[in-house]
């Protein structure tokens, strides 16, 4: 099993304050998945240099929570993922973890599991993936907690424009919706006044 993980989480703000911001759920996350899952393979994506990416993150006290870390050397996230499938991943074991949009429309188009980190929300975020959601995906129930399409999971996906793009579609294909299931649309309407990052 490999975690993609972080991705491009909060890179501006890294740059701004020259050190990896601390979410203490994250860190709880990061540091209890080595016993959790011992056999999971973490790796970081950052879009900064990877050298300047990998000392910040030691600086932070997390160096040892990850298998490896890639920087914009290693390529768009979209190639990053593409790799690590040719390197023999399986695609059903890849779970992404990020805030970028631009990750979360990589995983989708290769395929992999992606879990939002909402921003402004990422405390809450990282206790929810911690708590309920690595748990039910250890034990392959995953699927249970995506199907039941909870209003924080909604939200979070309708920040990464899914129910809108789903809506632009069917505008331009002048689709006529049919049915209109309340498990597509979120069911609570929260404005975070934050859009993700690129």
């Amino acid at each position: 099993m490999m975690i993609i993980d972080w991705f491009s989480m909060a890179d501006g703000l890294i740059q701004e304050l020259g050190r990896v911001p601390h979410f203490s759920t994250a860190e709880e996350f990061l540091r209890s998945a080595q016993y959790v899952a011992p056999r999971s393979e973490i790796l970081v994506y950052s879009s900064l240099a990877e050298m300047s990416a990998m000392r910040m993150w030691q600086n932070a006290g997390l160096g040892e929570c990850f298998y490896r870390i890639a920087g914009k050397e290693r390529g768009r996230p979209g190639e990053y993922l593409r790799a690590a499938l040719s390197a023999g991943f399986d695609r059903s074991s890849i779970v992404a973890i990020g805030s970028s949009a631009s990750m979360f429309r990589a995983s989708q188009l290769a395929g992999v599991r992606f879990f939002p980190i909402t921003a402004g929300q990422e405390e809450e975020s990282w206790k929810i993936l911690a708590e309920q959601w690595f748990p039910a995906y250890l034990r392959g129930e995953a699927w249970k907690i995506d199907m039941q399409a909870e209003a924080f999971y909604e939200q979070m996906c309708s920040e990464f424009n899914v129910f809108r793009i789903a809506e632009n579609i069917e505008t331009r294909l002048k689709l006529q919706r049919t049915s209109d299931p309340a498990h597509l649309k979120p069911r609570t309407e929260l404005n975070l006044g934050k859009t993700p990052r690129e």
